[in-house]
């Protein structure tokens, strides 16, 4: 059952990586914007950061769970994973 777990915590830390990496251009691009442009470039990037860590700490609970309860972890894990999701597609649709 541990594997199932690592495997899903590695999983989810990949996409976050790459998530992590589109914020970061996010905020090039709000240091070369002035105004109002650059407001909500910032906006944007404070609501992404806040999910990331929600998210983040949902995973460390789950890290820090005992190996029975994990499965419950999971489903507040992906809650803050969703909606971090949505907040990047957001930002970045396809």
């Amino acid at each position: 059952m541990m594997e199932h777990r690592d495997a899903y915590v590695k999983k989810l830390r990949a996409k976050m990586a790459e998530w992590n990496g589109k914020i970061d251009t996010l905020q090039e691009k709000a240091d070369q914007a002035e105004g109002e442009m650059k407001n909500q470039y910032q906006k944007h990037i404070e609501e992404l950061r806040t999910k990331y860590a929600q998210a983040e700490e949902k995973i460390e609970d789950l890290l820090n769970s005992a190996e029975n309860a994990w499965e419950g972890f999971k489903a507040a894990v992906e809650s803050s994973y969703e909606a971090l999701t949505e907040a990047v597609q957001r930002q970045f649709p396809d």
